[in-house]
């Protein structure tokens, strides 16, 4: 939390190419994903934004949430 590895350290652990990474604020029934795609050879962010959402309607499959994040990162 706070603090993440270095892209070319996620890059060399995991092989791959990019990560997807972000953070998680619940407050009541909303919750709020930040999110960024980083190219880990120079480690440049290609994308990041952020969605908010019902968090009754995410775990019923209701929100577009993740559809969402899948259609900008693609």
């Amino acid at each position: 939390r706070d603090s993440a590895p270095a892209p070319a350290r996620v890059r060399a652990l995991t092989g791959a190419t990019f990560a997807l990474a972000g953070r998680l604020l619940v407050r009541g029934q909303r919750v709020r994903v930040a999110a960024e795609l980083s190219e880990l050879n120079g480690g440049t962010v290609l994308w990041s934004g952020i969605h908010h959402a019902d968090v009754d309607a995410l775990f019923e499959g209701q929100d577009d949430l993740v559809p969402h994040l899948v259609g900008q990162v693609t």
